[in-house]
């Protein structure tokens, strides 16, 4: 399986960056173009810090940037009314 070519949203319990695999360098490496900050980046990560979807970093990927864009978009839209799904317990006594 390669992730070449690959978009990705990574989350942690802080925040989430997302953008694209550029390429596969060897060895179970990848390099990976960050464009979700103020700030681009590129860095790399191994395919097992990818996959394993630890509680540090979870990446979900994606064929397509449109793909990723409506996941942001999904992911940064608040949720309204939420008065509504919130179930109040109380103690009879």
């Amino acid at each position: 399986m390669t992730l070449s070519n690959k978009y990705f949203f990574m989350s942690t319990e802080d925040h989430y960056n997302h953008g694209k695999v550029l390429e596969d360098v060897g060895h179970g490496f990848f390099l990976l173009h960050f464009t979700g900050t103020k700030m681009t980046f590129k860095s790399v990560y191994h395919m097992g810090q990818m996959l394993n979807n630890d509680e540090l970093n979870f990446f979900h990927f994606f064929d397509t940037e449109e793909e990723l864009d409506e996941y942001v978009k999904w992911i940064e839209t608040p949720i309204e009314n939420n008065k509504e799904k919130v179930v109040k317990l109380v103690k009879d006594t």
